[in-house]
């Protein structure tokens, strides 16, 4: 740029040398920049003439700088008038001395291709005599002609160079509680600068491991390999921690940061910016000693944001089509205001506030103003010690309670070792609440005040309840944008191998190594999203894109761009991935100009909405569901879980709630108690009445008898196992038995568990040694956690203790534990008895032994998810995933006609229909009038209603022959273009509109309403039942939604990416999957109650692993994983067909759902748990005996078989998984009921009580032993063992090979277990020296042996399983034992060979299949 002489000119700035507009455009600081253009360049008094023409009076250049900027235009930069006034060159260099270092000036200089003249030392020397000249700025600026800074606008300081020479020999460490990797990512950067090895302040960093994900672990893996011995790692996971000592898991972890002469800070994982001198601040103001802790100046906090509010610091921003506006400069709008309040509900209840701090700060830190939010120094106390009253609630420890104090958050403070002196550890609960008794009670006990120091700026990313809405949002990639900028050379990134992240800490091994083993699946994926030819194809990059006519020339602009691009047979709307990002004021020039640089205008850009979008089109498209449903809010549309719940579970029509559940009464007519108390159905513990729960007695008996042993087998034992023929084998332990020992049943049902279970221990039905049986009743204790009033009261008739609680939320810890303290062992006890003092979370005395469940996991609400298979989706990114909802409508004249019979008045009635008619037009006409919608209005007839529109796109999707797509802009090509869909989709909403012309939706709140009403008119009800429909459609996943499964896509990503690979090559739409989100929920109470020793969780319940019931929902889109069971013809009175939809005969009947049991898993596994057993159910029964030695004395167990004597019922054979010839039932095999045994481990080594071959819980654990695999659907096992083309495999596949497959895998899974219950008699009756390789290879050489052992079994199993299969299995074992091979073979033979060694030679050990 050429130097300005003479004659005012208008002078322009060129771009910058990436090619981006220069950044001085975007702040309001004509003033300056022309200032040193004059001052720091060869010029002459006529550059400074000149720059004074082009400025008219500073008030006037603010304004127009504001109104250009909320415009969104690049400012003038000519102004004509004349200003000739001497004050002004004066008032100039003032401000530019003030405002810029000499640093940013040469840049300036540089970047406007200035040659400058000024050494350095001439720069520096001008640079500090304009600090020393700031005293007259005040003097200046009062000039009436003189420029006025504006307080809003402030000319903040450039951050000066220090080199921390009065800290140098001042120890500091930064402890960060550390959890989740995402927002650590952006905080670590700027403690890496702070390090004293990068010239910073602090000595070294300790990471505190409170909930550490994987990619946490992975961060500090890295920080641990790049500074050795300065990173210092400590794990206080609960999984490894629970109360010890007065100070509990958060006291230990305060009282290890106990060096002397070290200051301390401590740093919440969610810090996403430090300003460059922060932490230096914050240890010189403690060290000042005027406050007893000193905290950041930290952005978004309960207090200190009252603090910015006041001081003009946030902005005023708006927020319209989920994007925020500047709309002011300080934000004055009564909706948004900060109460000085630790418990303020705009900062922590609300997600809007911190999206407005967090924007305030973001703009201004673009601006350079960020020292708006410098309050100088701040007083925490200076009201008093008790100036706030307020009721806490701890989402940690799901208790809330009254507290007083001037508590503030400590996201980020100083302290040293002796200010935690007199801190009463026993208020720092677990999990807890250490901030209250930090930052209030311990500062009222000292008498010592806290502060704040302004010039320490940081920012807090969010609270608990804002944390979902933040992420869904583009804030903390902005914030990582932000890191990258100003550290960037400081970034750390995942490691590329995970099996390196080996630290060391106890209680992480399981986990790193499961995530290490997922990555080859989830690498597996990505790899397919790169290969174009691996993909599902988007079709407009089929038949859009030809000649020169490509994406790239024709959708980067908005329709408008390249209109030769576009003529009758091709639109932008149909071929483009960003069509949606263009409308209303939304256009490609106010978001894409060059003028907003490379990211583009960020006002623009929210959810799915980015700039890779918008402006590159080279982004996935949003989803067609999502433009349906962008304009509306769909919280009154059911969610699956809560329609679940309240129809099952609800206080007003639930069927467990209600009583519809029980039969009239619980007496025969004999008076004898029934085992039969259901009305809708029977289960195991009545049908098998009392063995089925002997069996559980003889586990319970173990888990007590092995709960703090060191087992081993005997040399006696070994004598005994393999004696003369027809000896018995043992297995001997050294017993130490845990007393007291509490069972704790969930959902215990009629209590027939419960009551058979507690008479087998009081009649010592085991039949064990008077002194052992004894010591065991004494010890034993039993209570049922029970959610449906009308079940605890039936329970408790029958003389069982029954506590209320909900086993899907942690909240129901606190009353099962106060029932344990009040067992009838504790009435009358020592005060002082630990066994009787209940806690918040179970102790070594005072918590369960075992938690069992049966049947009840299945009751747990699901929530069914849809993973569109499409472009280049992210599994653990909710945008990618959809969820269905329920909407329920009704005729208005049936509506209208149930009012009138409930008693409303006609005036009422007709405002209630209104309120319903109102909310049908806002809701469905507002989706059937988006670009989707209006593609189908061009299809149907006009009169079509906003509803059959809207609900016959929901159906579509379910159609996977039509392979609807994901894409929005796809989807309107397909309505357009594909004659197949288009006339599919006119067929479903002609039959639709037929059914909903008339009709109005009922929203969530009216629909409960309206079933509170009919509560005690059943018929009425079932009127209601008849005339009521409800559809299900698929929306967006909510962020709270998103919250509660961020651990679940986490965990199963590897799994999920295995089946999304599996379906997407053949040409599967999308993936559908069903979770609950109670299976954490339950493993969280399970963790609470069994307390820091450990115990066992055992649950019984119909399901399978997560990729067998994925594959079983995604091959069929209407499948819901919702099942009615078989219902009596007397429960159907007057009800509609309940079977062929399951939400018809909501809360008149039972819902059932196959459970997850990987899931359920992989949550124990999170917390430190380990899988003991998983498989069918009859596996917990054992025949053999098992030896236990106390004092050198031996103690005997017999087995306990279910089959007694020629008792064989249907039940009987649903046990032993002979389910193949129960004609009717529709039972699918690879579901039937499974037993799951988890441990949470005790420092001491456990015997297991199960010694039988555990099954797999993952695919990728199949045993290699296994020809194929029965525990999963037969198609999705039998297709990749065909080879790499799945293709290639299907068009092999006939209806006689489908069918033979049914056969082969059905009679597998079956088999599978026989197997094991064979050999479980051979060795109980002969010992192990039957199913020793010698003498099963003898058996298999003398056909008299084979003989007599072929007889003896099918007197015992001929009945049930047949004499064909019998002798084949039988013999195949033999075979396999012998030492056949070791190939690969039926899984019955593999099963037989593992439970042989399991019983003869590996007592307690793993088992082979590799689920233990």
């Amino acid at each position: 740029m050429e130097r300005a002489h003479g004659a005012p000119r208008v002078l322009t700035l060129p771009n910058t040398a990436d090619g981006s507009a220069t950044r001085w455009t975007l702040a309001c600081d004509l003033c300056e920049l022309f200032t040193l253009l004059a001052l720091h360049s060869e010029a002459t008094s006529s550059a400074v003439d000149l720059a004074c023409q082009l400025l008219n009076t500073t008030a006037a250049v603010l304004r127009q700088c504001v109104q250009f900027l909320r415009q969104g235009l690049q400012r003038p930069t000519r102004l004509t008038k004349d200003w000739t006034s001497t004050s002004c060159v004066e008032t100039l260099k003032c401000n530019a001395f003030t405002a810029w270092t000499a640093d940013k000036v040469l840049g300036l200089q540089q970047a406007m291709g200035l040659e400058v003249s000024t050494s350095l030392q001439e720069r520096e020397e001008t640079e500090q005599k304009g600090l020393k000249d700031q005293q007259d700025c005040s003097v200046v600026a009062s000039s009436k002609t003189a420029l006025v800074s504006d307080p809003l606008e402030p000319h903040c300081l450039e951050d000066s160079d220090d080199d921390y020479r009065d800290l140098a020999k001042i120890r500091v460490m930064a402890a960060v509680f550390t959890g989740r990797g995402d927002r650590m990512q952006v905080l670590l950067p700027y403690l890496r600068r702070d390090l004293k090895v990068h010239r910073g302040v602090i000595d070294g960093i300790v990471f505190l491991l409170i909930r550490p994900d994987a990619f946490a672990l992975d961060l500090v893996q890295q920080m641990r390999a790049i500074y050795g011995d300065i990173v210092l790692i400590r794990d206080y996971q609960e999984s490894t921690w629970s109360t010890r000592g007065v100070e509990g898991r958060m006291g230990s972890l305060y009282r290890s940061l106990n060096e002397t002469g070290t200051v301390y800070i401590k740093i919440d994982d969610d810090v996403v910016f430090l300003a460059k001198h922060a932490l230096a601040e914050l240890v010189r103001e403690k060290l000042r000693r005027r406050c007893l802790f000193v905290s950041a100046n930290v952005v978004n906090h309960a207090i200190l944001s009252s603090v910015h509010q006041e001081r003009g610091a946030h902005r005023a921003f708006q927020r319209e089509h989920r994007r925020w506006f500047r709309v002011g400069d300080v934000n004055m709008d009564s909706s948004y205001i900060f109460e000085r309040h630790p418990m303020g509900s705009c900062v922590f209840k609300r997600w809007d506030c911190a999206a407005l701090v967090h924007e305030s700060f973001l703009d201004r830190e673009s601006d350079g103003t960020l020292c708006a939010f410098d309050f100088g120094w701040y007083d925490f106390h200076r009201a008093g010690f008790r100036e706030h009253q307020y009721i806490h609630a701890s989402p940690w420890i799901g208790a809330t309670w009254r507290a007083a104090g001037a508590r503030w958050s400590i996201n980020l403070f100083a302290f040293e070792a002796s200010d935690l002196r007199d801190m009463d550890w026993s208020r720092v609960h677990g999990p807890g609440d250490d901030e209250e008794e930090f930052s209030s009670n311990h500062a009222e006990r000292r008498g010592q005040h806290a502060c704040a120091i302004g010039r320490s700026i940081a920012v807090h990313f969010s609270y608990n309840v804002q944390e979902g809405r933040l992420l869904s949002s583009d804030l903390l990639q902005r914030y990582a944008d932000l890191a990258k900028r100003r550290v960037g050379q400081f970034l750390l990134r995942p490691s590329e191998d995970k099996e390196k992240m080996r630290l060391g800490v106890v209680g992480l091994e399981s986990l790193l190594a499961w995530a290490s083993a997922s990555n080859g699946a989830i690498q597996e994926w990505h790899e397919s999203l790169a290969d174009e030819t691996a993909a599902l194809r988007d079709v407009s990059s089929d038949v859009c894109w030809h000649a020169g006519f490509t994406k790239e020339r024709c959708c980067r602009g908005d329709p408008t761009t390249s209109p030769d691009c576009w003529d009758g047979s091709y639109s932008f709307g149909e071929c483009c991935p960003n069509a949606d990002c263009w409308i209303g004021s939304f256009t490609y020039e106010f978001c894409c100009g060059e003028k907003h640089g490379l990211g583009g205008n960020k006002a623009c850009w929210s959810g799915g909405f980015t700039h890779q979008l918008c402006c590159l089109a080279n982004a996935t498209s949003n989803s067609w569901a999502d433009i349906l449903s962008s304009e509306i809010e769909t919280e009154q549309f059911y969610q699956m879980d809560d329609f679940y719940t309240d129809a099952q579970y609800g206080d007003e029509w639930g069927y467990y709630s209600k009583g519809h559940v029980l039969l009239g009464g619980g007496k025969g007519q004999d008076g004898t108690e029934q085992t039969q108390q259901f009305a809708h159905f029977t289960t195991y513990p009545m049908a098998l009445s009392p063995h089925f729960a002997r069996v559980f007695c003889r586990l319970l008996f173990i888990m007590w008898a092995g709960s703090s042993v060191r087992f081993m087998l005997s040399l006696t034992a070994l004598l005994i196992s393999h004696g003369t023929c027809g000896s018995e084998p043992t297995t001997e332990v050294q017993l130490d038995e845990r007393a007291p020992f509490r069972v704790v049943e969930m959902g215990a049902g009629s209590g027939q568990l419960a009551y058979d279970t507690q008479q087998c221990v009081r009649s010592n039905a085991l039949g064990l040694a008077p002194a052992l049986w004894r010591r065991w009743a004494a010890a034993f204790e039993y209570t049922i956690m029970e959610r449906s009033p009308a079940l605890r009261k039936r329970q408790q008739s029958r003389g069982l203790r029954s506590v209320a609680g909900d086993a899907q939320t942690t909240g129901s810890c606190k009353s099962v534990l106060a029932a344990l303290a009040a067992s009838p062992a504790c009435q009358g006890a020592d005060g002082d008895a630990p066994e009787c003092e209940a806690q918040e979370r179970g102790t070594a005395e005072a918590g369960a032994s075992v938690v069992l469940s049966n049947e009840l996991l299945d009751a747990f609400a699901p929530v069914k998810l849809r993973f569109s298979l499409y472009g280049k989706p992210n599994i653990t990114d909710c945008r990618s995933w959809q969820e269905v909802r329920l909407v329920h409508t009704i005729t208005e004249d049936k509506l209208r006609s149930l009012l009138h019979i409930l008693g409303y008045s006609e005036e009422m009635t007709e405002g209630t229909i209104s309120q319903v008619r109102g909310y049908t037009d806002a809701t469905f006409c507002a989706m059937a009038n988006t670009t989707i919608g209006l593609e189908v209005q061009q299809q149907v007839s006009s009169n079509t209603s906003c509803l059959a529109i809207t609900f016959s796109l929901s159906e579509l999707v379910n159609h996977l022959d039509l392979g609807v797509p994901f894409a929005s802009h796809n989807m309107r090509m397909r309505i357009r273009k594909d004659t197949k869909l288009s006339d599919r989709l006119r067929m479903i909403t002609e039959r639709l509109n037929g059914e909903l012309q008339t009709s109005v939706a009922l929203p969530r709140d009216v629909y409960r309403q309206v079933r509170h009403q009919l509560r005690d008119w059943p018929d009425l009800e079932a009127d209601f039942l008849h005339t009521i429909q409800t559809h299900l459609f698929p929306v967006s996943i909510s962020q709270e939604r998103c919250d509660d499964l961020e651990w679940w896509f986490k965990a199963h990503e590897a799994r999920i990416a295995k089946l999304a690979l599996f379906y997407r090559q053949l040409g599967y739409p999308a993936l559908h999957l069903v979770v609950r989100p109670g299976e954490d929920n339950f493993i969280d109470l399970v963790d609470c109650l069994l307390g820091p020793t450990g115990g066992f969780k055992l649950s019984l319940d119909y399901g399978a692993n997560f990729e067998g019931l994925a594959h079983s929902l995604s091959v069929d889109g209407t499948n819901d994983g919702i099942f009615v069971p078989p219902i009596p013809h007397e429960l159907m009175e007057g009800l509609p067909d309940c079977h062929n939809f399951w939400p018809k005969c909501a809360g008149r009947i039972d819902w059932t759902t196959f459970v997850d049991f990987t899931n359920l898993a992989a949550a124990g596994e999170r917390r430190g748990w380990r899988t003991v057993f998983y498989g069918p159910q009859n596996l917990l029964e054992q025949f053999s005996r098992l030896n236990l030695t106390r004092n050198g004395r031996l103690y005997s167990v017999p087995g306990y078989p279910v089959l007694q004597d020629a008792w064989i019922s249907r039940h009987v054979k649903g046990w032993y998984g002979r389910e193949s010839d129960m004609d009717g039932t529709g039972v699918q095999r690879w579901t039937s009921f499974k037993a799951l045994l988890l441990e949470k481990p005790s420092a001491k080594e456990v015997l297991s009580p199960i010694l039988f071959p555990s099954w797999h819980l993952d695919t990728r654990h199949t045993d290699p032993c296994w020809s194929f695999d029965p525990s999963t659907v037969p198609l999705a096992d039998w297709i990749p063992r065909q080879g790499n083309d799945s293709h290639d495999a299907l068009t092999k596949l006939t209806d006689e090979i489908n069918q033979d497959l049914g056969r082969q895998y059905a009679e597998g899974y079956e088999e599978a277990q026989l197997a094991v219950r064979l050999v479980d008699f051979m060795v109980a009756k002969s010992g192990c020296e039957a199913v020793h390789p010698v003498s099963a290879a003898a058996i298999l050489e003398r056909p008299v042996q084979w003989e007599a052992l072929r007889r003896r079994l099918l007197n015992k199993w001929g009945e049930m399983w047949g004499e064909e299969t019998v002798t084949r299995v039988a013999r195949g074992i033999l075979e396999r034992l012998a030492g056949a091979g070791d190939e690969a073979t039926w899984p019955f033979a593999c099963a037989g060979q593992q439970a042989a060694a399991l019983l003869c030679e590996m007592p307690g050990g793993a088992s082979k299949a590799g689920s233990r």
